[in-house]
């Protein structure tokens, strides 16, 4: 076992790759797969899924074949979403869900832990806070299964304890771990943006060709058919395209998180080149937030570059300005009319202050005693939901706004949500382990040179986290799949790129640090001399 791990961290990831090898043990068993997928039931995905994730894991931790392992995971878990996808009856469009995601914290625990010994544990980091965020951590972990237990029956108690609260916690302590070089770091977030870029490209392509675009009368947020003339009457002019992940908030959520740290892309590449690139990209990914007219990423992305011009400084401030106006501009050329749907007034459904959900929220929070709050009401049991509401006398229930076969179902509000499902404990200890590693991070940011190559990154994570973090406030996005390992993938980064940068500043002393800032990134175990 030493043996296999000390071979998994000599993996580089310059190293060549045998093309036509990978080519044959990966397009076969992906064509394979999609034609049996078309000729077996819904139930057996999953099956497939966990096997395939099971072979990937086998070939990598055991046998070493890191590359064979992720890209076979990479291509099969693809083909596997356009498969449930094609079973959906959702022809043409790609779902991407928390198996395709889950791949990222493959590559966290595969390829990131190649840990240098001089990078271990540095004596005294954990009484900077790390030690209350386990403690934290472990708690929201305890108290979360004990929750399910009461509520859920024993399979799905285990299965929701390992997707809401064990995968993601692991993910965070994996990444904390892994992440102990500038290179490490970088890999992570060009990859994250990666994904995103494709994802933006996809929606995009969608914009452009008019395919799967959809007249919207605005009418209670839904996606509602409705004469093109009758929309103009009516003074709104906009076309909101539905996103890869099905519907456009979730879309938003994942492009406004992923904003930023695309924008930090743009400062750190000194070639002119990569630089246009990622400006294009940053420019495609506003686009789509535009794009999606959903008022929650809107809100979500001025609250995140609010944050990062605040971390990043003036002159970020004003190409962060500079760079609004000409996403809007080129959201314009595209048909979308931004102000005059932030300022239309005559459809009270889709103001961000004049919204109906207010009045569902108000209405839940009146009704909230009537909720068994210390254990929750468990995460399948919706109805519950709907037939409080109805017992509390709200006039809001026969409204189908928000409905789903004429009841509630969900409050439209991931921390409301969460709440009435996992129960005041459980929201209570997610609560302070958030609240914890983000103040770790902004300490982090305090105490660090603006010259410390980490330091951007930490700023476009944190916030990312907040325009997630806003956006969840208007929609369920903490229990979509994709959204939920993306909110862990984000938390992880914040926390690791803190602890990072504090062991660093740790290590080597301030003068020694102003001198040799060069040398910061990759000085984790060992104090930089210091210039004469």
């Amino acid at each position: 076992m030493r043996d296999t791990l000390v071979g998994i961290r000599s993996i580089e990831f310059t190293r060549g790759i045998p093309i036509l090898p990978l080519a044959v043990a990966v397009l076969l068993p992906a064509l394979a797969y999609v034609i049996s997928s078309l000729i077996v039931s819904g139930k057996n995905y999953w099956l497939v899924g966990m096997a395939v994730a099971a072979i990937s894991v086998y070939l990598i931790l055991i046998q070493g074949k890191f590359e064979v392992g992720v890209i076979l995971y990479v291509v099969i878990s693809f083909f596997w979403e356009i498969g449930l996808a094609r079973g959906a009856e959702r022809f043409g469009e790609i779902r991407i869900q928390h198996s395709f995601l889950f791949l990222l914290a493959l590559f966290v625990l595969c390829f990131l832990v190649r840990a240098d010994p001089s990078s271990r544990a540095v004596p005294g980091a954990r009484e900077r806070g790390q030690g209350r965020i386990l403690c934290l951590m472990s708690g929201y972990l305890a108290v979360m299964l004990l929750s399910l237990l009461a509520r859920e029956d024993g399979p799905w108690a285990f299965n929701y304890w390992i997707l809401y609260g064990l995968r993601g916690s692991l993910l965070v302590l994996i990444m904390c771990k892994a992440l102990n070089s500038e290179n490490a770091f970088r890999a992570l977030v060009v990859l994250l943006l990666s994904l995103g870029l494709f994802l933006s490209l996809a929606d995009n392509l969608l914009l452009l060709t008019g395919q799967r675009l959809i007249p919207f009368s605005l009418g209670y947020g839904y996606q509602v058919q409705a004469d093109p003339q009758e929309t103009v009457k009516a003074g709104l002019r906009l076309i909101r395209i539905r996103s890869v992940f099905g519907d456009p908030p979730f879309g938003g959520a994942f492009m406004a998180a992923l904003l930023p740290l695309a924008l930090v892309q743009i400062f750190q590449w000194r070639h002119w080149l990569l630089k246009l690139a990622f400006i294009l990209g940053s420019m495609s990914i506003f686009v789509n937030i535009v794009a999606y007219a959903d008022r929650g990423t809107w809100l979500g992305v001025l609250v995140s570059l609010a944050i990062f011009g605040m971390a990043m400084g003036r002159a970020v401030a004003v190409a962060l300005v500079v760079f609004l106006l000409g996403a809007v501009l080129a959201a314009e050329m595209t048909g979308v009319s931004l102000a005059r749907n932030v300022s239309s007034l005559s459809d009270v459904s889709y103001q961000v202050l004049r919204s109906d959900r207010w009045v569902l929220w108000m209405d839940t929070l009146n009704a909230l005693p009537r909720f068994p709050l210390l254990l929750g009401t468990g995460f399948r049991n919706d109805q519950v939901f709907a037939s409080t509401l109805a017992a509390a006398g709200t006039p809001y229930v026969g409204l189908e706004l928000f409905t789903y076969g004429g009841e509630y179902m969900q409050p439209h509000n991931s921390y409301l949500d969460l709440l009435i499902k996992a129960g005041v404990p459980v929201f209570l200890f997610l609560a302070s382990l958030v609240a914890s590693i983000c103040w770790l991070g902004v300490r982090a940011l305090r105490v660090t040179s603006d010259r410390a190559s980490v330091r951007p990154l930490l700023a476009g994570a944190i916030a990312g986290f907040a325009a997630f973090g806003t956006e969840a406030f208007f929609d369920r996005t903490f229990f979509v799949y994709t959204l939920h390992v993306t909110f862990w993938l984000f938390l992880g980064l914040i926390y690791s790129t803190a602890v990072y940068l504090l062991r660093s500043r740790e290590v080597i002393p301030s003068t020694a640090a102003n001198d040799n800032r060069d040398r910061l990134p990759t000085a984790l175990g060992k104090p930089a001399p210091a210039t004469p």
